[in-house]
Parts: C-alpha cells; sequence; structure tokens
C-alpha cells in the first residue's frame, strides 16, 4: 500500500486478478483471471487528472470567493479547504476504479467465460489509490496555493491571490491565540 501513496503516479498493476465466473456442471473450475490493463491503466491516469483538477479548483474558489485581507478567518478557512480537498482527493480514485472507468476482464482469461465481461475492481486496490490521492491532493492544493499567490498575486485585480498571497506560511498555527 505504501508503494502508492509514496508515488500517486506509480505505474498501474498489470495483473489484477479478478474472480472467474462459476462453470457449467461438469467443467474444471478456473477461479481467477485478469482485469484489461488498458482499462486499468485509464482509470488511474483519470483518477490523476481528475485529483489534479480538485485541488486547482479548490486553490481558486478558497482564494477567489475571498476578497478581503489576510485575516485569522481566512487561515482556518484555508486550512478547512486543504482538509476538504484532500478528502475529496482520496473519493475521487474511487470514483473513478468504481464508476466512471468501467472495468472488465481481459478475454480470453477465463476458461469459463472467454468474453471481456464487466467486473468490480478490487477494493484493496482502490483503498490504495484513495490513499495516495487524499496525500497528494493535499500537497497539490499547498503547492497550487504558493505557485498561484505567486504568479498572479501581484496584481491586485487578481482579488483574493493578492490579498492573502501570504497565507499560510506566515500563520501557521490557525487555531491558536
Amino acid at each position: 500500500m505504501w508503494q502508492y501513496v509514496v508515488y500517486l503516479w506509480a505505474v498501474p498493476p498489470a495483473d489484477v486478478l479478478l474472480a472467474c465466473p462459476l462453470p457449467a456442471p461438469g467443467e474444471a473450475p478456473d477461479p481467477y483471471g485478469v482485469f484489461d490493463p488498458s482499462a486499468v491503466a485509464a482509470a488511474y491516469q483519470w483518477a490523476v487528472a481528475a485529483s489534479v483538477l480538485v485541488a486547482l479548483a479548490a486553490v481558486l474558489a478558497c482564494y477567489l470567493l475571498d476578497r478581503e485581507s489576510l485575516s485569522r478567518a481566512f487561515v482556518r478557512r484555508w486550512w478547512s479547504w486543504l482538509a476538504g480537498t484532500a478528502v475529496a482527493g482520496a473519493l475521487v480514485p474511487l470514483l473513478m476504479l468504481y464508476v466512471v472507468v468501467p472495468q472488465h476482464a481481459l478475454a480470453g482469461t477465463c476458461d469459463t467465460n472467454a468474453d471481456a465481461f464487466a467486473a468490480t475492481f478490487p477494493l484493496a486496490l482502490a483503498l490504495n489509490r484513495a490513499a495516495a490521492g487524499m496525500v497528494w491532493t493535499g500537497l497539490a492544493f499547498a503547492a497550487f496555493s504558493l505557485l498561484l499567490t505567486r504568479a498572479a498575486g501581484w496584481h491586485p485585480a487578481s482579488g483574493g491571490l493578492f490579498h492573502n498571497r501570504g497565507c499560510p506560511w506566515p500563520r501557521v498555527n490557525p487555531f491558536g491565540a
């Protein structure tokens, strides 16, 4: 699991096992088949792209919805957005692997059904991707926050990116006195 948390863009596993359908009476059972590697890779790529978009949209919303100067309330709001973005970053890979990108068996890997039948992705691998998404989407939120306030925050017309360009680094403890 930790290899996926450390490296979000890890190469998706090539041979993800799946349970084959039950055989007809009198036939030998074929317990395991393999997911289609191209569908698995597509789901992983969509999860990374969606996580980056979630982090970027969250930073823009956090900064551009607030037009006042840097205050304790904004710092608290920034930390809240960071936490919410991390949670959303965990949900995105689950949605990509279970809902958005359909997964199916690689044709010919199950003797009981040689077709490419639909299958549900293993929960353990999806949870690995969710953990990676949580860590890296939170880090992307902080990085985008820093980069956007430095790149666009130099001009007063950039709204919240200008007014809150020092957040949160000067005030790391948002809930302290």
